[in-house]
């Protein structure tokens, strides 16, 4: 059936990464870009610098528009 098929999809196109034996992610397809295989605490880090950024540009352009 469908259902079953995309069952099957689902579980074998994980794709797990091991950054050492006790730090590993599992990604939910295996066509998440390289640049992504890295540890959670970098992309959590890299997310926190572009929040950080973000709020700067808003600020920026509310300067600027008022």
């Amino acid at each position: 059936s469908k259902e079953q098929m995309e069952r099957i999809f689902e579980r074998y196109s994980k794709l797990k990464v091991w950054f050492s034996e006790a730090d590993s992610v599992v990604f939910k397809e295996n066509q998440s870009p390289e640049r992504f295989f890295v540890s959670i605490e970098e992309l959590k880090k890299e997310k926190e610098q572009l929040e950080s950024r973000l709020k700067e540009v808003n600020k920026h352009l509310d300067m600027v528009e008022q």
